[in-house]
């Protein structure tokens, strides 16, 4: 089995003698003088990797892979920005990074990791974001995320230092309050204080107001 692609290489998957098969990545390299040198690189079992897209994900993690999108910027696909800052640029905060893993699983990546980044112009996100059948707040979430892959993009070197594009995105009401806030009165605070159970603050501390 064989994935070619015009830049990259190609993605091989190899049976074994002893153990499970395993995928391993091959790229042809020119020299500048005499016959091309091809390079093998192992990515791991089919156990491990499950899918050729997976092995492309893993292949898209090696050095050489990354200097080669630096020569050939206007190839590197979307999918491949996404699948390095999953390893060396989502934050760690636990809470955080789920919340970015399941926009860029959910929403990014299924519309966005095929396309060659210098193709996700603003325009065609705005279109996008506007159809995603979401609240305008999780739209300029998934806005604010894209807009923080290309910040990465331009420091990888994947593409030129300049305006962030997704700057020029805009989402309508992703600032504005959906729900207007209740705001109580001091007696209804007071009624909504003697129903909590007990421990609770009643010393007037840390701005608690005091039990009456």
């Amino acid at each position: 089995m064989r994935q070619n692609t015009d830049h990259f290489g190609w993605i091989e998957k190899q049976e074994r003698s002893r153990g499970p098969s395993v995928f391993v990545w091959r790229y042809r390299q020119k020299q500048p003088e005499g016959p091309s040198k091809k390079l093998t690189v192992l990515l791991g079992t089919v156990e491990q990797l499950k899918t050729v897209e997976a092995a492309w994900r893993e292949a898209e993690l090696n050095p050489l892979y990354i200097s080669l999108e630096a020569g050939f910027n206007e190839q590197v696909r979307f999918g491949s920005l996404c699948n390095r800052y999953k390893e060396h640029g989502i934050p760690q905060r636990y809470s955080t990074r789920k919340a970015y893993m399941t926009n860029l699983n959910k929403h990014i990546l299924p519309r966005w990791q095929y396309t060659p980044l210098a193709e996700v112009r603003p325009m065609f996100v705005q279109d996008w974001l506007d159809e995603l059948h979401l609240s305008p707040k999780s739209r300029g979430k998934i806005k604010a995320l894209m807009h923080r892959l290309f910040e990465k993009a331009m420091f990888w070197e994947l593409i030129p230092v300049g305006r962030n594009p997704m700057a020029l995105v805009e989402i309508q009401g992703a600032s504005r309050r959906r729900k207007k806030p209740i705001i109580l009165t001091v007696e209804q605070y007071f009624a909504v204080l003697g129903l909590l159970p007990e421990p609770y603050p009643n010393d007037g501390g840390c701005g608690a107001m005091p039990r009456p």
